[in-house]
């Protein structure tokens, strides 16, 4: 005697079951059963002739759960990597989200230094103005010495111009000779603004 493993769908072997029951019979003596009323046409006791068949139908039926499994193994693999698929996909975009997340940094960071640069370059601006405006000032200063220096001269001038001025002499107290308000020998002030220009 062999042994033979099938499946069958639950609804069948619920079925058997019950029938195996009803006839106060196990499910594997039901089966045998059925297998040798198949065999003889339905009629128990006639010879088997159908064996052949059985058997193939038996050997097929092995080989369509061998398939089967071999399918669930691939499904089960591709469904393995699916996953990793997926986890990689994650890994992915949390590192994308973090990428941004830096760039965004990296942005506001070069905006700040954008800011402080456009500062440094409003001050040099303004410190480029003040020395500017210094430089005039010098100018103005070093004009305005030159002018005091010509005018010097010219004053200079105007004193070595101006004619002495020659009044009575009169005897003072003492007999010393005086001039209104002026020495012999000195040099009479010229008044401002007086004399040639």
């Amino acid at each position: 005697m062999q042994t033979f493993s099938i499946s069958l769908p639950d609804e069948t072997v619920s079925a058997i079951d019950a029938t195996a029951a009803a006839a106060g019979t196990s499910r594997a003596e039901w089966i045998r059963h059925a297998c040798t009323r198949m065999i003889s046409g339905g009629e128990p006791g006639t010879p088997v002739e159908h064996l052949g068949t059985l058997v193939e139908t038996i050997g097929t039926l092995q080989r369509t759960r061998a398939n089967m499994e071999m399918v669930i193994a691939d499904r089960d693999r591709i469904a393995a990597k699916v996953a990793a698929l997926e986890e990689q996909v994650r890994d992915a975009s949390a590192a994308h989200i973090r990428g941004r997340e830096d760039v965004a940094a990296i942005e506001a960071e070069r905006n700040r230094l954008t800011g402080e640069v456009d500062q440094a370059r409003a001050a040099a601006a303004d410190a480029e103005r003040l020395r500017a405006d210094l430089a005039a000032r010098d100018q103005f200063l070093a004009e305005r010495a030159d002018e005091i220096t010509w005018l010097r001269g010219q004053v200079a001038l105007l004193d070595e111009k101006m004619v002495p001025l020659t009044l009575p002499e009169k005897a003072g107290p003492g007999g010393r000779l005086e001039a209104r308000g002026l020495r012999r020998g000195s040099k009479p002030r010229g008044r401002a603004g007086s004399g040639p220009r």
